[in-house]
């Protein structure tokens, strides 16, 4: 059984829903099931990231001493509609497409992991969330403490404080519209934010609970260093014309803005990139963690290092850290989308990034694998850069905690 830290446990009171805006590596998972425990309800259903399902299972393995249904499983989930099992997990995309099975269940609290994933009321995963039939309520975030209010308004609803979206945003945010032309309504840029303490005063009445890992934690220094390299030709072609012809015959073109973004990400991986990321690999033999952002940069990657052993996270092959446990020259390559979030990666304490990520909250997730509970060394991240590309854009974006794609569609790419 896990025996939670002093400044993990505290009460639900008597709020029917509660939120753990945690900074990463607080350890919301535990501080989450501390919290739905004190409801009280017969049930409890977790909702979680596809990449995370195996983790809460062994969570609540940890927590409550018994197994957690896996509710991907038919047979699980056919067992635990039989009302006689406490635990069950499931992830955001499979909670939608079984969502009128789950809409039949009652007498339970939903927890849901990375609340900010439900930010879009319009999106398919927040309205099967937003009808299900639960008794209490238990939200898990880092992300509110590096900023993005502008996201919470879901969550503000589902703590029981009905604020209208118009005068949340008028508020508590800072923006400026900008028109694209054939568009008739205006495009909203946040640039900041106002009256925080404020809204977070407004949020911890409706039983939020704020945690920043500097105020709790004596975690080890962050040192960043910049990895940059040469642009190849093909991205000045490509960033000319928007026409490339590859030696093997294939034409790449840009014919619309996201297309010529994903082609221009895609060329930063020239011959000068893989040649610096060799050279830093060969410079230790210690873990490393590499975050990347498509499949040609893993199959990069892991050309790069072979002779090392390989653990992965990502969409296709799922989660492997057989090698990462086992070796201490090992290597982890992360997809960012399926390992920026929660998993405890520790035991390296270098970390990679051979491409920048579009969204700043996979940015800062990301970085905390490794500098969380436990973590005993100073930490060193790598940014690799190709110089005067888009890359460059990207990392700007980031470093003032917004995501890329707004940019790039009201500002560089309307420029030219």
């Amino acid at each position: 059984m896990i025996e939670l830290y002093d400044f993990q446990k505290g009460s639900v009171g008597d709020h029917k829903a509660v939120a753990l805006y945690w900074d990463m590596g607080l350890g919301k998972t535990y501080g989450g099931l501390d919290r739905a425990k004190q409801f009280g309800d017969p049930h409890i259903l977790i909702v979680c990231q596809k990449s995370k399902v195996q983790d809460w299972i062994d969570a609540v393995m940890d927590f409550f001493g018994e197994e957690a249904m896996n509710l991907r499983i038919q047979k699980d989930f056919d067992k635990y509609k039989t009302g006689l099992y406490h635990c069950a997990v499931i992830n955001y995309d499979l909670l939608w497409r079984r969502r009128e099975e789950l809409y039949k269940l009652r007498d339970y609290t939903l927890v849901l992991d990375e609340s900010s994933l439900i930010k879009n009321p319009r999106a398919q995963r927040t309205k099967a969330t937003l009808r299900l039939k639960f008794d209490h309520l238990v939200l898990l975030s880092g992300t509110p403490c590096s900023g993005k209010y502008e996201e919470l308004i879901t969550q503000c609803h589902l703590l029981g404080w009905k604020i209208d979206p118009e005068t949340y945003i008028d508020f508590y945010c800072n923006y400026i519209n900008i028109y694209i032309p054939g568009k008739w309504n205006p495009v909203r840029k946040f640039v900041g934010y106002k009256n925080v303490k404020h809204l977070k005063k407004r949020l911890t009445e409706h039983g939020a609970d704020f945690k920043l890992s500097s105020e709790y934690l004596n975690l080890p220094t962050q040192n960043y260093y910049w990895k940059k390299v040469d642009a190849p030709r093909d991205y000045k072609t490509f960033e000319r014309t928007l026409v490339l012809e590859k030696e093997d015959g294939e034409i790449l073109t840009g014919d619309t803005p996201l297309v010529k973004l994903l082609r221009l990400r895609q060329l930063c991986n020239g011959a000068t990139k893989r040649e610096a990321l060799e050279d830093m690999i060969e410079s230790t033999g210690d873990r490393i963690v590499i975050f990347y952002n498509f499949d040609e940069e893993k199959d990069i990657i892991k050309e790069v290092c072979k002779g090392r052993p390989l653990s992965y996270i990502n969409g296709k092959e799922g989660v492997d850290l057989e090698n990462y446990n086992k070796y201490t020259d090992s290597i982890t390559l992360c997809q960012y989308q399926a390992g920026s979030y929660g998993h405890n990666l520790q035991l390296a304490n270098k970390m990679i990034f051979f491409s920048p990520p579009l969204s700043s909250e996979q940015y800062e997730q990301a970085q905390k694998r490794i500098h969380r509970i436990g973590q005993k060394l100073p930490c060193f991240y790598w940014k690799m850069c190709t110089r005067g590309t888009i890359e460059e854009k990207i990392y700007q974006t980031l470093k003032m905690r917004q995501d890329y794609t707004m940019k790039l569609f009201t500002e560089d790419y309307l420029k030219k």
